[in-house]
């Protein structure tokens, strides 16, 4: 019966990109490129002997057979990831999205504490998703970085971050160190993809400064604090992030923390996790850990 199924790799690529409208948007959520994508709806187009998307110029469009099967394997799809989830609710296993500097820097150094009182739940942390309308298949949480303003989703903000320029004490020996936030525009800045932990903080401080600065882009959190700690520019940390570099005289902070009102570390979560023993346990757990350090803070 099902061996006359086309390739569950291609039907999931082909539902993503006609539920999110391009296939660029389908190869972020799926965590590959465009070009992966649109092989795999061609290999999908090659099976069943048809078209499912009419070439227009530079732009794709399903044909009324394509939104009839997106339909078809949405629903299930669904029907698969309910029936996983029952699984594992009843087996207390947990999977949660956690970007891997949050995860080094602040989730590991405390996650014992989850293990010790949940010895039951099996815990697998992976790259955090991108969220958009809801959280994407296959995850029960995910800690995201933002302004918690995603639908279709249960948001709970567990950090509110204080931001500021770090840098090592060999950079500062050969850049100097800056005088003023607006100096900042001067050295090679190491930015997170997308420039939003610097945008926060010169918005907080109010300074403008372009995003087309001197510096390094690093698409991970982790990365682009080791090219700060290796002399290699001046990254904005989170204060809880590199305390200990702080302490121990690796890292050099510039200016004083500043807090952000914006933006903030949530956990996000599909609007029925309460039934769902092992994700209610690790909320229980990470809200009051948070609750915790922000006690500490005041």
């Amino acid at each position: 019966m099902f061996n006359v199924l086309p390739p569950l790799t291609s039907l999931r690529a082909f539902e993503a990109a006609v539920r999110l409208g391009a296939f660029n948007l389908a190869a972020e959520e799926l965590n590959v490129t465009p070009a992966a994508v649109g092989a795999q709806v061609r290999s999908l187009e090659a099976w069943l002997g048809y078209a499912l998307f009419e070439r227009r110029n530079r732009r794709v469009v399903p044909t009324a057979s394509a939104l009839r099967l997106q339909q078809a394997c949405h629903s299930g799809f669904s029907t698969i990831r309910d029936g996983i989830e029952s699984y594992a609710a009843e087996g207390g296993s947990l999977t949660v999205g956690v970007g891997s500097l949050f995860a080094a820097r602040w989730l590991s150094p405390r996650l014992s504490g989850f293990w010790m009182s949940n010895p039951d739940v099996s815990l697998r942390l992976v790259h955090s998703p991108v969220i958009r309308e809801s959280l994407p298949e296959g995850f029960d949480a995910a800690v995201v970085w933002g302004r918690g303003n995603w639908p279709n989703v249960s948001v709970r903000r567990i950090l509110q971050p204080a931001l500021l320029p770090v840098a090592s004490p060999d950079y500062i020996d050969r850049q100097g160190r800056p005088n003023s936030p607006s100096d900042l525009a001067k050295h090679l800045l190491v930015q997170e993809k997308g420039f939003d932990l610097w945008r926060a903080w010169f918005e907080e401080v109010g300074c403008q400064v372009s995003e087309n600065v001197s510096g390094t882009t690093a698409g991970d959190g982790a990365v682009a604090m080791q090219l700060a700690l290796d002399g290699q520019g001046v990254c904005i940390g989170v204060r809880d992030f590199v305390e200990d570099d702080l302490r121990q005289g690796r890292l050099i902070a510039l200016f004083d923390p500043v807090t952000v009102g914006k933006f903030a570390y949530y956990l996000v979560l599909r609007t029925t996790y309460e039934s769902h023993l092992a994700t209610k346990q690790f909320v229980d757990w990470i809200t009051r850990v948070g609750n915790d350090v922000l006690s500490n803070r005041s």
